[in-house]
């Protein structure tokens, strides 16, 4: 399950990077801090 929405969010990164990109980078750093935290 955590694979499937892993490779869900790097496939809506791709599709949305060209539109916002920095916002999904900062958004991506955000998530990965909150999840070493964990």
């Amino acid at each position: 399950m955590a694979k499937y929405e892993h490779d869900r969010s790097i496939h809506l990164f791709k599709k949305k990077k060209n539109d916002n990109g920095w916002m999904w980078a900062v958004g991506i750093v955000v998530f990965l801090i909150i999840l070493a935290a964990a």
